[in-house]
């Protein structure tokens, strides 16, 4: 095991990583009780260093730099906004003139740009005058081509901000937080690009002559330059790698590039850096030691890697100073100046002295799963050299071909060796790994970072001075780019490649990094070694037993928070999974059966769902389910049997058909699933059942009245699924009401005024009502409730999920907010 004596900051880092990690997830008491803490152990360290006790005072300062780590961290998260920060300032939902500064380039997706806007001050309808602002806000304008605005300049747009909102469903990716990590914390819509103007057409603001607004605006200008030299593949491609921006990269090329482990290569990282440090530094050598009054009178190599700096950073700030660039500089320069004064490069000392660079800049980095995979690669790594290096160092004089073998192998090894490193992490966050990643790595990584990056460099210093000769350059680094999408893509194409598993837990994520640990120092470790393995087996496995163990025998109904969709996923006791519905909001880079329904069935096990039930055919039900299909390999999908000209359906069809999974059109009072004491019926499929469709209602193609109507019995307990009718479609069901009463509603069209009537209401006599919307539950419908009816909506609460053994129902929700009581 690395000692103490040989990594001093090494325990001292740690214990503050933990300590911010467990502050992160909100593991600690906040406020008075952890500064309590900190204090008393601050004295009795204190006492111990006095008596001259070294173990008790190292132990006590370890635990104290944990505390100061967990309060650093809650000191960053709950620092109070100033009055006329633009969040407070915006409460009121209503269109308003905006002024600011532009801090970033534009980002552009097929028709949208995101602008990252300074604000100075807003204007509202009902002041007269305007009022000082502060803050960021992130705007949205529909097609605005990018070259139109430059940053640093002042604008004023008229726009509707609102507060950022994350989809409340566990595993789904939050991205409010995320926004906030960048210190955005409102967003707003502008429909015309003529509604942003600017301030002063002529002149740059004098904000706009910062050196960072001229960085951007410089990084504008590179990536229109691309897209105007390059093919789209190549441009985009070139874009992440020297300006971290994936923007233009199609979905297609990002695809094949996580199915062939080799996503990492688009990220700009401390393997970019590093190599481009190598390359410039092994250059700035040779050219030095040309001169041999140098080579006599300073270090060449230490100047050479002094100088190395320099390109880095212009790296860095081409990148625009983007934190996990930043974060990846700080690891490089620290490597590069122990190098510089004679200290051990691999260890895990310099590893510390980055790690606690980071989190003292930025606390809440530890939170990021890039900090945590670039460091965990890095650590491995660090902790592995001195074995690879005897194992993989060349003989006297080998041949070519030996060494040759020797550099694909220990290529090779290094590369696996990071990938099991941050094989826990990847399966945490993204659910999903890639068995030919530490090969697609070795092969692809050449043409990436040793002949596109250098290239694309070189192409950058000519952009200006000679841009017919940074064309040329760029376009023969694009061939290398080029050559790496065409490789991903035939990786990606191979069976079983890439697979999707369910989210491992904290613990199981422990207790795995704690097996490698074991296994890689089992010989040096001490006599109770054993009980630290079976410490670390417990943490993997006891997870699986406690949560198959508190679950066994019921059932649970979890309604997802979809936005303005519908999804509700069904657990049967005998461990069947049924989903009802599946769509939501949709858009190139975001569809809800990958980024919110998988995700929630990745982190509660579930691995199949064995039928799925549409209840109408609007894409907002099923729109997320292709994804699904193909990941879940449901056995039969149930569905009205209504004409669907929508090319959406005819994709679920197709797939259906070629996975082998069962369309079936229900009839009215078809019992759809049975065991035990829980039972799935068809009540009514609308379309079919000629009795509740006469043509003075609606016509066929009324689809949210003519779907079907869906009752789960569990024992006692029965909860209903109406999808989407209305009125007048309820207004059928209660000529024959017999089998509606349930003791759970899902609301009809997500509880708007259209739906749920008093009558129907009656009916059903429900004891819970969910709602399932994407609209603030204040503006969901004007129904009167039955008076013992409890409403729960998953705007407020996320995603509420009902468990029960067919006697009692238990109500559980996301966000554990408060529920309106109606």
């Amino acid at each position: 095991m690395p000692s103490e004596p040989n990594n001093p900051l090494l325990p001292v880092t740690l214990s503050l990583a933990a300590g911010s990690a467990c502050a992160g997830q909100g593991w600690l008491p906040a406020g008075i009780i952890l500064w309590s803490f900190t204090l008393l152990l601050l004295a009795a360290t204190a006492r111990a260093i006095a008596k001259n006790n070294r173990l008790i005072a190292n132990r006590y300062l370890s635990l104290l730099f944990f505390l100061t780590g967990a309060l650093y961290l809650g000191s960053q998260q709950q620092a109070p906004l100033a009055s006329h920060h633009i969040a407070n300032l915006n409460n009121k939902n209503q269109q308003l003139c905006l002024t600011g500064t532009l801090t970033t380039k534009p980002i552009t997706r097929n028709n949208k740009t995101k602008l990252i806007i300074a604000c100075d001050s807003i204007l509202r309808p009902d002041t007269a005058k305007p009022q000082p602002a502060t803050g960021l806000v992130q705007l949205t304008v529909n097609n605005l081509p990018p070259t139109t605005f430059e940053p640093g300049r002042d604008y004023c747009v008229r726009t509707r901000l609102t507060t950022p909102r994350s989809f409340q469903t566990p595993g789904a990716f939050d991205y409010k937080r995320y926004l906030a990590d960048h210190n955005i914390l409102s967003t707003g819509w502008v429909a015309d690009p003529n509604l942003i103007q600017p301030l002063h057409p002529l002149l740059p603001t004098a904000s706009g002559q910062g050196i960072f607004y001229r960085i951007e605006a410089f990084r504008q200008q590179l990536a229109n330059f691309l897209s105007a030299t390059l093919n789209p593949v190549e441009a985009g491609l070139y874009s992440a790698l020297l300006i971290g921006d994936r923007s233009a990269v199609a979905i297609e090329t990002l695809e094949d590039f996580k199915a062939s482990g080799i996503m990492h290569l688009l990220a700009i990282s401390g393997m970019h850096l590093g190599i481009l440090a190598l390359l410039i530094g092994g250059l700035l050598t040779w050219l030095l030691s040309c001169s041999t009054w140098l080579l006599l009178n300073i270090p060449v190599k230490k100047t050479a890697l002094a100088a190395t700096l320099i390109p880095l950073l212009f790296y860095v700030a081409m990148a625009g100073f983007q934190i996990p660039v930043v974060r990846s500089f700080i690891m490089v320069a620290v490597f590069m100046l122990a190098i510089f004064s004679n200290r051990q490069w691999s260890s895990l000392n310099n590893v510390a002295i980055a790690a606690l660079i980071i989190i003292i800049w930025k606390p809440m980095a530890i939170t990021n799963v890039a900090f945590q995979l670039s460091f965990a690669a890095t650590i491995a790594i660090v902790i592995t050299s001195s074995r690879l290096q005897s194992r993989f160092s060349a003989a006297n004089n080998p041949s070519i071909l030996h060494r040759a073998w020797l550099y694909l192998s220990a290529s090779l090894t290094v590369s696996l060796i990071a990938f099991l490193a941050t094989l826990p992490l990847s399966l945490f966050y993204f659910n999903r790994l890639s068995l030919l990643s530490p090969l697609s790595t070795l092969i692809i990584s050449p043409l990436v970072c040793l002949w596109a990056l250098p290239l694309g460099i070189t192409g950058v210093l000519f952009l200006n001075p000679a841009p017919q000769l940074a064309a040329l350059i760029f376009t023969i680094g694009g061939k290398g780019l080029a050559l790496a999408a065409k490789l991903a893509a035939l990786g990606a194409a191979l069976p079983y490649v890439s697979i999707r598993t369910i989210t491992p837990s904290i613990a199981e994520v422990i207790g795995a990094y704690l097996i490698m640990l074991l296994i890689l120092f089992w010989s040096s470790l001490p006599r109770w070694k054993y009980l630290v393995a079976g410490g670390a087996l417990g943490l993997a496995i006891l997870p699986t037993i406690y949560s198959q163990a508190i679950n066994s025998g019921k059932t649970s109904i979890s309604y997802l928070d979809v936005g303005q969709g519908s999804a509700t996923v069904i657990r049967l006791a005998d461990d069947k999974t049924i989903l009802i519905d599946g769509g939501g909001p949709l858009s190139d880079r975001f569809n809800i059966g990958e980024n919110i329904i998988a995700p929630f069935l990745w982190k509660n096990r579930i691995t199949k769902i064995d039928q799925i039930i549409l209840t109408h055919l609007h894409a907002d039900h099923y729109n997320g389910l292709p994804f699904l299909m193909k990941n879940f390999n449901p056995a039969t999908i149930w569905f009205s049997g209504q004409p669907a000209p929508d090319p959406g359906f005819a994709e679920i069809r197709q797939l259906a058909k070629a996975t082998g999974c069962a369309m079936k059109i229900p009839q009215t009072a078809e019992q759809l699933y049975k065991t035990g004491q829980n039972r799935l019926v068809c009540l009514v499929n609308m379309h079919q059942d000629d009795s509740r469709r006469p043509h003075q209602y609606f016509t066929g193609n009324d689809t949210n009245n003519t779907g079907l109507v869906v009752q789960l019995t569990v024992g006692e307990q029965k909860f209903l699924f109406p999808g989407d009718i209305e009125i007048k479609g309820e207004e059928l069901l209660c000529r024959a009401p017999a089998g509606l009463a349930s003791q759970v509603l899902l609301m009809p069209h997500h509880g708007r005024a259209s739906s749920g009537s008093a009558a129907f209401l009656q009916a059903v006599s429900p004891e819970q009502i969910i709602v399932s919307a994407g609209k603030p539950r204040a503006k969901i419908g004007a129904a009167m409730l039955p008076a013992k009816s409890r409403s729960y909506a998953t705007t407020t609460l996320g995603a509420i999920t009902l468990i029960t053994d067919g006697k009692k129902i238990s109500v559980d929700s996301f966000l554990q907010g408060p529920t309106d009581k109606q």
